[in-house]
């Protein structure tokens, strides 16, 4: 297990709106796939209620778990992924929260 960071986009609308409750940027899986790994976006009080990736860079997946750490518990503000191609893939995400 461990925790993948995330790059958060720059420039409105992107990146952290509190205001409206979007995040976006990019994150990178582990080249070890299958594995469980976690991103913690956002703090606790924040609870995700969406989240999309969309991979960039080759023909991986991932699967993804809202408000879950990668030891299968609840933890707002995170995000449990799982890769399914053992190479590193880079994947865009906009995810929406209610919280601050």
């Amino acid at each position: 297990m461990a925790t993948i960071s995330a790059t958060l986009d720059t420039g409105a609308p992107r990146g952290v709106d509190f205001h409206r409750g979007v995040i976006s940027g990019t994150f990178t899986t582990n080249a070890t796939a299958p594995t469980a790994d976690q991103i913690v976006l956002l703090p606790t009080s924040c609870f995700i209620t969406s989240f999309t990736a969309v991979n960039q860079t080759g023909l991986g997946s991932c699967h993804i778990q809202r408000n879950i750490n990668s030891a299968g518990s609840a933890a707002n503000g995170t995000v449990y992924v799982r890769a399914s191609d053992p190479a590193a893939n880079t994947y865009h995400f906009t995810a929406t929260f209610v919280g601050s």
